[in-house]
Formats: C-alpha cells, sequence, structure tokens
C-alpha cells in the first residue's frame, strides 16, 4: 500500500486503461440490432442471470410515479435538495451563439440547439447508484433536452432498484427500461421492438458498458468512456493526513480497480499518511485498489505539477499551502481545493458532474456538464456576392480538381455582374 516510487517510475507504472478488447461486445451488439428484445431477454438471462420473461422491458409509469414511497420520505428530500442544486450549477453556464458581423457579404454564425433525446445509463451491479441519475438527467434538462430515457439492470427479481426509480421521479423521467450491460446500450443506440431509440448515450458503466459505449459511437454520440474511478492526492507539509488518508479510502471504496495515488511534497507525509490509512481500517479491511496504490515523493513543486499533469487524474485532491498554482497547470477532470474538501462532496452535491474522463484521458476530454447535450450548427448567408472572395473559393476548387465546385461559385459571380 502507497509503495512510494521515484517520480519517473511514478509516472511509467500508470495504469492508464487500454481500450477494452471483448469480442463478446460486439456480438452482444449486433445481436441485439438484429434481433431486438429477443436478444435482449436471452442476454440478460445469460449475463445478469435474470429472467425478464414475457413482461414489458419498460417500467410502467405508474411504478416510477410511485416509487417514492417504496423509500424513506427524507430520501425523497435529499434527493430533491440535491438535483436542484446540480440543475442550478448548469443553469449558470452561459451559452450564447456566434454573432460575427458580415464580412466581405458574408454572414455567418454558430448555433446551439440541444439533443432532442438522450438515453441515461443508470448502474446497478455493485450498488444502485441513483446519484447518477440525478447528475446526467440535471446537466441534460439543464441543456434543454426534452426526451430522458434510462436503462438500468433489474436485480434477481426482475424489477429496477426502487432508489433508481425515485430518482428518475424526481428528476421528472417517466421512461425507463428494466435491461442493464452491453445490451442496453445497443438497444438504446439502435432501438428495439419496445426500446425507442435515442441521440445520445451518457452516464457510466462496467467495461462491457464501455466497450459498447466504444461500439456503437457514430450511431448515436456518447458522453466519455470511462473507467474505474481515481484519485490523485497531491500533499505538502501543511496537509492533515487523517483527512488525506480519509480522501483515499473513500475513492478505494468505489471499485477494487479504483486507482488512487499519493504525491508527497515533503519527507514522512507517505509513511504518516499510511499509518492513518490502517488506523482507519486496518490490514483486514483495506480495500483492494488501495492495497496497490503507489506514492511519489517531489520536493520540487514545479517538478510535481508536470508529475501530476502526466498523470492527468480524474480526481485532483489539493491539500497544500497554495493551491492556485496547481489549478490548470495540471490537467484534470475535476480539482478539489484544500483539505476540507472531500472529493465525496463532489460524488452527491457540490454542483459540478461526477461523471469524468478517467485513465488520462483529462488530457484531452472534459467532465460532463450541459455542453455535452448541445449540439452546434452554422448558418451561412450570402447578403451580397463579393467577387474576390468568390473568385478565391473558386480558385482553391480548380486546385483541388472539383471542376462542379468551381462552377457554382462562377455561377453567382456571373450572375452578379449581369
Amino acid at each position: 500500500m502507497l509503495k512510494e516510487l521515484q517520480p519517473k517510475d511514478f509516472i511509467a507504472g500508470r495504469r492508464i486503461r487500454a481500450r477494452s478488447v471483448l469480442p463478446d461486445v460486439r456480438d452482444i451488439v449486433a445481436s441485439v440490432a438484429a434481433q431486438g428484445d429477443d436478444a435482449l431477454r436471452a442476454f440478460s438471462l445469460r449475463y445478469d442471470s435474470v429472467d425478464l420473461g414475457d413482461g414489458p422491458l419498460r417500467v410502467p409509469v405508474a411504478a416510477v410515479q410511485a416509487a417514492p414511497g417504496r423509500v424513506a420520505a427524507t430520501l425523497v428530500g435529499d434527493m430533491e435538495v440535491a438535483y436542484r442544486r446540480l440543475l442550478d450549477f448548469h443553469r449558470q453556464l452561459e451559452v450564447r451563439p456566434n454573432t460575427a458581423p458580415a464580412s466581405r457579404g458574408v454572414r455567418a454564425r454558430v448555433e446551439f440547439q440541444p439533443i432532442r433525446r438522450v438515453g441515461l445509463y443508470a448502474p446497478a451491479g455493485r450498488a444502485p447508484l441513483f446519484s447518477t441519475v440525478l447528475m446526467v438527467a440535471a446537466a441534460a434538462r439543464a441543456a434543454g433536452v426534452g426526451e430522458i430515457a434510462i436503462a438500468s439492470p433489474p436485480g434477481p427479481d426482475g424489477e429496477v432498484s426502487p432508489y433508481i426509480l425515485t430518482a428518475a421521479h424526481v428528476a421528472g423521467i417517466t421512461e425507463v427500461y428494466r435491461i442493464g450491460g452491453a445490451q442496453a446500450i445497443a438497444a438504446l443506440a439502435f432501438g428495439t421492438q419496445e426500446v425507442r431509440a435515442v441521440d445520445k448515450i451518457a452516464g457510466p458503466g462496467s467495461r462491457w458498458v464501455a466497450a459498447a459505449k466504444r461500439e456503437v459511437y457514430g450511431v448515436v454520440d456518447v458522453d466519455l468512456v470511462a473507467g474505474p474511478s481515481e484519485l490523485l492526492v497531491v500533499a505538502d507539509g501543511s496537509a492533515d493526513p487523517a483527512l488525506v488518508a480519509m480522501d483515499l479510502l473513500a475513492q478505494a471504496e468505489h471499485d477494487p480497480h479504483a486507482e488512487v495515488a499519493l504525491l508527497a511534497l515533503a519527507e514522512g507525509i507517505t509513511q504518516t499518511v499510511r499509518r492513518e490509512v490502517l488506523r482507519e481500517v486496518g490490514e483486514e479491511g483495506l480495500p483492494a485498489s488501495l492495497g496497490h496504490a503507489d506514492a511519489c515523493l517531489e520536493r520540487d513543486v514545479s517538478a510535481a505539477i508536470g508529475v501530476a499533469d502526466a498523470w492527468a487524474p480524474e480526481h485532483l485532491g489539493l491539500h497544500v499551502r497554495d493551491p492556485g498554482v496547481w489549478i490548470g497547470a495540471v490537467r484534470a477532470g475535476s480539482v478539489f481545493v484544500g483539505g476540507m474538501t472531500p472529493t465525496a462532496l463532489g460524488d452527491y452535491v457540490a454542483g459540478p458532474s461526477h461523471v469524468l474522463p478517467t485513465g488520462g484521458s483529462a488530457r484531452a476530454l472534459s467532465g460532463l456538464t450541459k455542453l455535452h447535450f448541445l449540439r452546434s450548427f452554422t448558418v451561412t448567408e450570402v447578403e451580397r456576392v463579393d467577387v474576390g472572395l468568390f473568385s478565391l473559393a473558386e480558385r482553391l476548387a480548380g486546385t483541388e480538381g472539383l471542376p462542379m465546385h468551381a462552377r457554382s461559385l462562377r455561377m453567382r459571380t456571373d450572375r452578379e455582374g449581369t
């Protein structure tokens, strides 16, 4: 646990998630596309040991509406408060169309519109992640998405968790399907007899779900192909080792394959944090993912920033005196500033989404916001033909060997001259 490595080994040892190679996923996706609901029922039985029988795949609307009565009333209220906070956060992000003035007779602009129909995958394998429903739905609703459908794996009784259904009700979603895994992603992408196809799929899932999202990308859009969760904590001499240890433990309990690591800026921090972890859970209670966690000592702040940036973590926890020099200098999915800002707050109510890039993909990808649920398109209008501009385009078309392109431009300049 927290084996201290040299910076170069700490970076080299980064378990960057390679593309999941799961040949069965391609077969699952193809079968659902071809056979529809029959394939969904067969795969649910084969992979999830759930017999869906002949009943409808869609959860009755009445069951979604009644779900809050099956959970504690206090939890319903908590979900409503959390959802409103998330919705308010995303609504504050302003997106404005480009309104550049006309140039040489051409007026062009960029417009944005919400994606019409979104599929939300809500995992329920290790636990029903109702928080994911609230997170994704809030971003989508803030963008103006009108239709949201949820797919969530059913339990052994063939029913979707009442916690997932309650979160759906809180978010105003009534279309819920009791299907999970790669087959659910395929159903949302292609549609079946009972499942209506969507335009985009969002939400985390197992490696089977991630591989299926890669497989259907292009048929529909997807948000992120995220792997197991991860956290890099940076700590200097000002850090409270008990809080650092707790953040590492909290992240480690997500998944046996979660990746947590510590970047220490002073001698002795790793050993102190290690002792606090063992004080909290003991050797027997150590989460599997923390058992293989790495640590690194780098006293030079500039060099440490380079190490963290090369890591490009999903979550970056800054337990340091001067966090400002780190923010923006390190590419990360989400940054948590100071010892009093636990990553767990971001999993539920801080505001930003907990759907984030993993495996180093934060080098280029962004965490989920309402921007993921907007599509852009451009509008071009010629108010007057500028012969010089049209002739430039004509020459470029001719050089590329596209005579009809060139002729279509020349016809406009000819008519302008008449």
